[in-house]
Formats: structure tokens, C-alpha cells, sequence
């Protein structure tokens, strides 16, 4: 699952299966403890159900700030405001000196939290910063967000392996049939 943007990861723990049904990998415990483990929170004591709620409510602001960034005309939404400030609720803003640069840092003290407002807030960051690379699957039925770091920025599919592959065999396929 890991492998880019924390904010896209999170986004991705919900996909459409082969068969078209909708997965949600937050949904298995195990999974919500590896998804905190793999993104460097050491899994405490803590009710899993309280990871669950804290990851899906960041998720769902995650998905929405992605989609609003890259609609054609991006809606003027302010209740997506107002869930980005209740996200950051009871965090502490401080500067940090970080690669040479003074930088703003938001943390909230409950490192599960911590890690849901980190993807918010890699979220913003993200579609702020490369908004024209910060895509959904082209493949109909796929879910998947990608950061495109190809060097034309042509990049359509989340992976060659799960949707470029599948697309340029149909078209193979309709080519050979019309011409066949």
C-alpha cells in the first residue's frame, strides 16, 4: 500500500476489486495497525476503533480536497473548510528549522491523530504544490490517486501493472476483433 504521499496512501486504502466491489482496507484492524506502522506510528495500547475513526475521517477530507483541487472549475466549498479546521482541533502550531528552512509544524499530541492530520495537511500541501500531477486512475472503475513524477506529466493510470496494462490489452483486443 505505502509507497507514495502519505495523503495518496491514505486516500487508496479504498479501491474497487476485479469484480468492482468496493474495498475498504480501513475496515480489518490488522490493517489499520499496519497502515499506522508503516507510517511511523508505533501501534500503542490504543483502541483500534479509535485509529479507524480518526484515518477515515482524514480520508474522507483527503478525497474531497483531491477531488475539489482537481475538477475542472475546483467548487467553492467552505464546509470543506470548516472539516479541515475541526481535523486540526487541539493541535499545537510551532516553527521548526527543517532543511535549512524555518517551517511551520502541526502536531497534535495523540500520535494517531498526529498522522491523520499529517495527511491532511500533506493533502493541501500536495495539491497546492503539484496540482496538475496529482491525479485519479484514468482506468474507468479505478479509485486509485498517483502522483505523476513521470518526466512528461503524461502519466494516466496508477500503475502500468493494475490499469495500463488492462487498457492497452482491451484496446489490443478491439483493434484485433475490428481488424480480424
Amino acid at each position: 500500500m505505502p509507497g507514495g504521499p502519505l495523503a495518496l496512501d491514505l486516500a487508496n486504502t479504498i479501491w474497487h476489486d476485479d469484480a468492482g466491489q468496493r474495498v475498504d482496507w480501513l475496515l480489518d484492524d490488522a490493517a489499520v495497525r499496519r497502515f499506522c506502522d508503516e507510517h511511523g506510528v508505533v501501534w500503542t495500547t490504543a483502541p483500534v476503533e479509535h485509529a479507524r475513526d480518526a484515518l477515515t475521517s482524514a480520508r474522507s477530507i483527503v478525497h474531497r480536497i483531491l477531488v475539489s483541487a482537481t475538477a475542472d472549475e475546483p467548487a467553492n466549498d467552505p464546509s470543506l473548510s470548516v472539516a479541515v479546521d475541526n481535523a486540526l482541533a487541539d493541535t499545537v502550531v510551532q516553527s521548526a528549522t527543517i532543511d535549512g528552512r524555518l517551517q511551520l509544524q502541526i502536531t497534535h499530541p495523540d500520535p494517531i491523530q498526529n498522522l491523520a492530520i499529517s495527511a491532511v495537511r500533506g493533502a493541501i500541501e500536495l495539491v497546492a504544490d503539484q496540482p496538475t500531477r496529482t491525479r485519479c486512475c484514468d482506468r474507468d472503475g479505478c479509485v486509485l490517486w498517483f502522483l505523476d513524477t513521470s518526466k512528461g506529466g503524461r502519466r494516466r493510470w496508477c500503475s502500468m501493472d493494475r490499469c495500463g496494462n488492462r487498457i492497452k490489452a482491451q484496446r489490443h483486443h478491439q483493434r484485433s476483433r475490428t481488424n480480424g
